[in-house]
């Protein structure tokens, strides 16, 4: 996979002096999201040849949680590709953009009456069914209509990812999923209610940013076991296998590890994460081997079509981030303080999970970046930092800028292409960012930034 924010490192000279940096210099007030290029799904669509070489059907559902922006969606779609939803919210955007009912599936944990009923009514291609008194719900919702709903089951694998907690989404103790040990009960609901739902396979994912092979392959060996057991006590066969995403980006540019102020490493299960390293290639090979295996001739791989949801590696590393410098400062133990103007309210993945986000200089990119610093946020919050501010040891303690960093300079964060524009939050009174679109030398605004007008809209002042 192509890494857009890694390149923008090392073609610095000649991006950041060119219509990015102008247009961070004529008035466009940060922080600002910028999307560089626009993500190129196609890109991944012919890797997902690649991992699934002998798999005649499969389609790229792409995971619009990570960036659900008109604009993107619509690049995406442009493309060939299907989208994932979580939401009557998202289904709406993705209805809008122009996807067909037939390139949606709908996730989620907790999916209200109201929101079955809009997906149902709307035909879409699959509701994946995280548990039995959901699939209960949509079987009265399709029913009362005289509709079909398809529906897959989405079990819980039981495997790790061997990614950070909060992107764990495949162990036993997640909230996601059903258990293979209802499967029976589920499989009756459906036999009973043929009229209302049809069911068209199975879902699992294993987590966000996996890099372990492994993990992809035994999430699904778990899922085509109980797909060939549950065939053999009740004929039900899937139409599809939906893999879920997971699949990891690079979160530092050329392999640049960073390091603690006394030169210390992260431990090297983070630095793997950080690396983002996957071999599509092994990947693949545990795939077939799995599915021959487990599913032989019940479910042969050359005839089940496979669905994937990759999100992040869709759009992390084609966006960034551009923030200002506002203050400086020197602490008694000589640390170097910048406080920047964008917190944990544009960048809530730093807080909640200790998620590590490279900085470069895009005022001094042609200057060495060996310098320590700390980099506060603007937020009244302790938390609102963008190194190891608790302890935890997830995060390195110093950011490494150019020494002669200055108030008034502007830093690229990268890897902010996902999660970072739907994540967003007033926290503090603060306006949420623009955001924008390069395509070559173009720039395109697709999100205004928010006025002080826009954070009283919607309340009510009796």
């Amino acid at each position: 996979m192509s890494h857009d924010s890694a390149e923008l490192y090392r073609r610095r000279p000649a991006v950041l002096d060119g219509p990015l940096r102008r247009r961070a210099g004529a008035g466009v007030r940060q922080p600002a999201v910028r999307v560089l290029r626009g993500p190129d799904p196609r890109e991944h669509r012919r890797a997902a040849v690649r991992l699934f070489p002998a798999l005649p059907a499969f389609d790229i559902m792409y995971a619009s949680k990570a960036c659900a922006n008109l604009a993107v969606l619509d690049v995406v779609r442009r493309a060939g590709c299907g989208v994932e939803i979580n939401s009557g919210g998202e289904l709406y955007k993705a209805l809008r953009t122009g996807f067909a009912p037939a390139q949606i599936v709908f996730n989620g944990v907790s999916k209200s009456t109201a929101e079955v009923e809009f997906a149902v009514e709307t035909g879409i291609h699959s509701l994946n069914v995280d548990s039995l008194a959901e699939l209960e719900r949509i079987i009265a919702v399709a029913g009362a209509r005289g509709l079909q709903a398809g529906v897959t089951l989405r079990l819980v694998p039981s495997v790790m990812g061997g990614t950070v907690a909060g992107f764990e989404t495949g162990h036993a103790g997640s909230k996601f999923g059903m258990l293979v040990s209802e499967l029976d009960a589920a499989a009756a609901l459906l036999s009973r209610h043929a009229a209302a739902v049809r069911f068209r396979g199975f879902h699992f994912h294993v987590g966000s940013q996996v890099v372990n092979p492994a993990a992809f392959a035994d999430g699904l060996e778990v899922v085509l076991r109980a797909a060939v057991e549950l065939h053999a006590r009740t004929g039900l066969k899937p139409e599809c296998i939906n893999m879920g995403g997971g699949f990891p980006i690079p979160l530092v540019p050329d392999g640049q590890l960073p390091t603690h102020r006394d030169g210390s490493r992260l431990p090297p299960a983070l630095e793997q994460l950080l690396l983002g390293q996957l071999s599509l290639a092994e990947v693949a090979a545990r795939t077939a081997a799995v599915w021959d295996r487990t599913a032989g001739d019940v479910i042969p791989r050359h005839a089940t079509r496979v669905l994937i949801e990759p999100g992040r590696r869709v759009v992390g590393d084609a966006g960034l981030l551009l923030t200002r410098i506002e203050s400086r400062k020197t602490r008694r133990d000589g640390a170097q303080w910048l406080m920047i103007d964008a917190g944990f309210n544009t960048l809530p993945e730093t807080l909640w999970y200790d998620w590590y986000y490279h900085a470069v200089s895009a005022t001094r990119h042609d200057c060495p970046h060996d310098a320590p610093f700390r980099l506060g946020g603007p937020l009244c919050d302790t938390g609102d930092s963008q190194h190891d501010e608790r302890g935890t040891g997830k995060l390195p303690d110093v950011r490494r800028l150019p020494a002669a960093t200055a108030v008034g300079d502007v830093l690229a964060v990268l890897g902010a292409g996902a999660y970072a524009i739907e994540q967003q939050n007033n926290y503090n009174g603060r306006p949420r960012a623009a955001a924008i679109l390069l395509r070559g030398a173009e720039v395109v605004p697709i999100a205004r930034r928010e006025t002080y007008s826009d954070l009283v809209a919607r309340e009510l002042w009796p």
